[in-house]
Order: C-alpha cells, then sequence, then structure tokens
C-alpha cells in the first residue's frame, strides 16, 4: 500500500514532500467575510473580535500618520480592547485551529477509504471467473458528513475610517485592529447614529398609531444616550489605568 495517495490533503500542499506536507488550510469565514480572532492578551475584556479583508487599493494619508500604531497589513495585529500587538499568528482562534484538525481528519478518511474501495475494484477485477472457488473484497465505510463549522458576525461591523480595514467588535473598543489607530470616536459615532434611528423609528410609530410604543421606543433612546457615553468613559478609563497602574488595573476586570 505504499502507493497509497491522499488527494484532498495533497490540494492544500504548499511545500514539503510527500511524507511530510506542509499545508495551508483557510480558516472559516463569517457570511460577510471576516475571521474569528482571538487576543492573545488575557487583561483584554472580552478577547474575542473579527477581522475581514482590506481593500487593495488602500492608502494612508500623510495627517492620518501620526495616528497609526503599525503599518496596516499582514504581520502583526492589534488587540481592538487593549492595544496589545502580536504576530498574527497569535490571534488564531483556538476552535478555527480545532475545526481545521476536524477537517484534515475528515479528508485524511475520504482518502483512505478511496484507495481501499479502488483496490477493492482492482482486486475483484483480477479474480478468474467461472471456478469453483471465488472471491472478493468489499470495503463497507461509515457515514461522516464534511465538517461544516458556522461562524456569525458580531452584531457591531465596522470599518476603520483611516486604514479602511474592516472589522466586528462587542459593543466598544478602542483600537482599529490592523493598524491599531484610536477609533473610540468612530463607535461614538456608531451610538449617536442608532439612537438617531431609534428617533425616526418613534416618530413613525406614533404617526402610525401607536403612541405607547413610540414613547417606550422615544424612552430607549434617552437610556442609550446616557449609556453611550457612560460606556465610553469607562472603556478609556480602564484602559488609562492598566497602562499606568496596572496593579489597580488588574482588579478592575
Amino acid at each position: 500500500m505504499s502507493d497509497i495517495r491522499l488527494r484532498r490533503i495533497e490540494s492544500h500542499k504548499v511545500g514539503g514532500d510527500p511524507n511530510n506536507m506542509l499545508l495551508s488550510v483557510p480558516i472559516p469565514l463569517t457570511s460577510s467575510g471576516k475571521a474569528n480572532q482571538y487576543s492573545p492578551n488575557p487583561d483584554a475584556s472580552p478577547r474575542l473580535f473579527l477581522i475581514g479583508q482590506a481593500p487593495a487599493d488602500r492608502t494612508i494619508s500623510e495627517e492620518h500618520r501620526s495616528r497609526i500604531r503599525r503599518p496596516p497589513g499582514p504581520g502583526q495585529t492589534v488587540c481592538p480592547y487593549s492595544g496589545y500587538i502580536a504576530a498574527d499568528r497569535e490571534f488564531v482562534h483556538f476552535e478555527d485551529i480545532e475545526a481545521i484538525k476536524n477537517l484534515i481528519m475528515w479528508e485524511a478518511e475520504q482518502d483512505i477509504g478511496d484507495f481501499l474501495e479502488q483496490h477493492a475494484r482492482d482486486f475483484n477485477r483480477r479474480q478468474p471467473r467461472n471456478t469453483f472457488i471465488s472471491a472478493s473484497m468489499d470495503v463497507k465505510r461509515p457515514y461522516r458528513p464534511k465538517p461544516a463549522p458556522l461562524r456569525n458576525d458580531l452584531l457591531r461591523n465596522l470599518e476603520c475610517g483611516i486604514c479602511r480595514r474592516p472589522y466586528g467588535v462587542y459593543a466598544i473598543a478602542l483600537f482599529c485592529p490592523d493598524c491599531g489607530a484610536p477609533n473610540l470616536a468612530l463607535h461614538f459615532q456608531h451610538e449617536v447614529q442608532l439612537v438617531r434611528d431609534q428617533v425616526i423609528l418613534a416618530d413613525q410609530t406614533n404617526e402610525a398609531g401607536q403612541p405607547e410604543l413610540a414613547y417606550r421606543l422615544m424612552g430607549n433612546a434617552h437610556e442609550d444616550v446616557l449609556t453611550a457615553f457612560e460606556t465610553a468613559l469607562k472603556t478609556v478609563y480602564r484602559y488609562l489605568v492598566r497602562q499606568h497602574r496596572p496593579a489597580l488595573g488588574a482588579r478592575q476586570k
């Protein structure tokens, strides 16, 4: 059986030899084309965020050069919650690693099953016909569907106003995960737009003859104004404390 070919596995080959292949397998993406990222900084809260593909034609204007923390592009990633910078590979989500392992295992099983079925067909074809004793080979393969991991977009999907990298976070974050530029204002603008949309919806609901529901929507909009200010200030405060008073910051988790 030295002639066995792992054809599905070989489709991922980017180097090495048949006995020690170097593989490249794309990680699962969300419906909008973003990949899960997991901050290696244990002080980041939360640690999950998403990052999409940057436009091919993007450039950084000279007026924004002083705001970025690193040249955008592959090599490093910035934790949007804490500003921690590390190699891209350190941000790979552990669930994606397991998903790729499961896919490789499934493809190896299918390749081996294909080989055994072909071996059985060749064996049966070589058997003599119309003899007193006959033999045949059959392969029984258990059905295992191909692993199909699902990835979901987070509710807040943004695009950095400086490097144009799309990303997703929980509620609020401080930095672009690509160029590292401070993006708190971008989040606050998003909150302002949501409040405006709620006010418009409340007016439309009132005009449609549902004043009680309109009153409820308007009340929620007023509460969200306070929440936007409170969340932004708390996020900045926690970041500054952890930067300048790390011992105290550890107790702020």
